[in-house]
């Protein structure tokens, strides 16, 4: 988990560097956003916060998620209820289909190492989903974006006994600060 967490922490650190040193001679607002990011889940909503790195110049964009979501699960049909904490790491690859003065469509993948804390035991689990988006800004505050996403997300784990298969659309949208 440290060497997971490590290596994106470089990652990230290293994409903050080229876009600063890109964005000196730049008068377009930064390709390096930070902001929101929620996950609609069926009937939940998880929370995290994001980075995201949108090459100017390049069809390729990143992003980076750390979600959390907390509550409870039925068991086998309303018998009883599990309480549950999920943490998420998420890591986005986008590519730009069609990029326009204020808009940007685009396709990609993400994956996802989740923790489960379900009733105090701890598990693990990991995503893979493709996905296709869309981001807004405005022109009269371009370094303000919104973005909206569909994914369909392959999630599967068992804690205590019980196989958790997590498979379907998920809609994810966020808010980010360009710099």
């Amino acid at each position: 988990m440290k060497k997971l967490l490590a290596l994106v922490s470089v990652f990230a650190l290293m994409l903050t560097v080229a876009s600063a040193q890109e964005n000196v001679a730049s008068e377009d607002p930064g390709s390096i956003g930070l902001g929101y990011q929620g996950m609609i889940m069926g009937s939940a909503l998880m929370n995290g916060a994001s980075i995201r790195y949108q090459g100017q110049d390049s069809p390729f964009g990143f992003e980076f998620n750390l979600g959390q979501w907390s509550g409870d699960i039925e068991r086998n049909r309303g018998e009883n209820k599990l309480d549950i904490d999920v943490y998420a790491l998420q890591l986005k690859g986008m590519y730009t289909l069609i990029k326009r003065q204020n808009t940007n469509f685009y396709a990609g993948v993400k994956g996802g190492w989740y923790n489960l804390d379900i009733e105090d035991d701890a598990e693990y689990a990991w995503q893979i989903a493709p996905l296709f988006g869309a981001e807004w800004r405005w022109s009269e505050m371009p370094e303000i974006g919104v973005n909206f996403e569909v994914s369909y997300d392959f999630c599967d784990t068992e804690v205590k006994g019980s196989d958790i298969n997590l498979r379907g659309v998920m809609v994810t949208f966020g808010i980010h600060y360009y710099f």
